[in-house]
């Protein structure tokens, strides 16, 4: 074990052996640093590994330059020494980096150091148990970590980062969208519970409406930030329709909601009667805007238009369309009356 060390977020560890150790029989774990150099030295044992998966690469490679990449308590393993006639495409005597290819590249691509626990010795077959237990997804993160409503939670939390990532259409296709990313981001936002608190409220009271819990999160998230006075009153309305009139853009917004709904009833994803989380955001984003602008009308967004993602009206953006649409038709009067 070499005795030189590095700090990893504030603690000094061992580095870790250009090579690995040789040990004929599985040897205790323990922890050590491996740095960008040592990575990249012990991928060279990586012989007939699976292939890399580069979202997997991404997103340990983002934890990894972040800093949020803590000891876990996953190892890294490797195999004993081969012995003749194992493998005639791996050398005798040279052990197998059995599972870890991921982290150590990622280590190599960020260029920071991490801390993980090391095995040696263990049976080459072994790699053939390796991963096939269930992921641990978010929400059973968030459940372990006491959170209440921990499925929408991680739903809502999800796509808020998204949307803070830039991806406005909720493809959840960006790099860097880990556990530990978004955990930090629940953490910076603790506003994410109310928006599930809210999400789950609303799909309780309009029963069989077809509105997704992420979405309505979202959404309540979004409007709280443009106008914190109104959003309340929107969403109450929404729920239960309360006292409006059948043109009321809630109303056609109540409407159009439960038309998808029936329409798509016993459809499949794929059918073009499915409507996208990126879609069912847009009814609400324009909805909330002509109520803001006094606008009494819902418009509609085809299923074809992935352009159609509005910007969410703010109060005093709605003001200034208001004072804007007041001179345009003062401007129109005096138009008719000159002529």
């Amino acid at each position: 074990m070499s005795v030189f060390k590095v700090a990893v977020n504030g603690v000094e560890y061992a580095v870790a052996p250009f090579d690995p150790e040789l040990h004929e029989h599985p040897s205790p774990a323990y922890p050590v640093a491996v740095t960008p150099e040592v990575a990249k030295s012990w991928l060279g044992y990586n012989w007939r590994n699976r292939g890399q998966r580069a979202k997997g690469l991404s997103d340990y490679t983002a934890d990894m330059s972040d800093g949020n990449f803590d000891l876990n308590g996953a190892t890294i393993t490797f195999s004993r020494p081969l012995k003749q006639g194992e493998d005639p495409d791996i050398p005798v005597g040279k052990p197998v980096l059995i599972d870890g290819q991921h982290r150590l590249e990622s280590c190599v691509r960020s260029g920071r150091p991490f801390v993980t626990y090391v095995a040696y010795g263990l049976d080459p077959r072994a790699r053939d148990t390796v991963d096939g237990g269930i992921k641990r997804r978010l929400q059973d993160v968030f459940q372990m970590n006491g959170e209440v409503n921990a499925a929408t939670l991680a739903s809502v939390t999800t796509r808020c980062y998204a949307w803070n990532l830039g991806d406005k259409h909720l493809t959840l296709k960006r790099s860097g969208m880990t556990k530990a990313a978004l955990e930090k981001f629940l953490h910076e936002h603790p506003e994410m519970r109310r928006c599930a608190e809210i999400a789950n409220r609303l799909t309780a009271e309009f029963i069989g409406s077809g509105i997704r819990q992420s979405v309505a999160g979202v959404a309540y998230w979004l409007f709280t930030q443009a106008d914190p006075t109104s959003c309340p009153e929107f969403f109450a309305r929404l729920g239960d329709g309360a006292e409006m009139p059948k043109d009321h853009p809630i109303m056609q917004l109540r409407r159009r909601l439960l038309r998808d709904k029936q329409e798509r009833e016993g459809r499949i994803k794929t059918s073009h009667l499915y409507v996208a989380d990126w879609q069912q955001l847009t009814y609400f984003i324009r909805t909330w805007n002509a109520l803001l602008e006094g606008r009494n009308e819902f418009m509609q967004v085809a299923r074809h238009d992935h352009k159609a993602m509005p910007s969410v009206q703010t109060a005093d953006g709605a003001l200034k369309y208001l004072e804007q649409r007041l001179q345009e038709l003062e401007d129109e009067e005096k138009a008719e009356a000159a002529e």
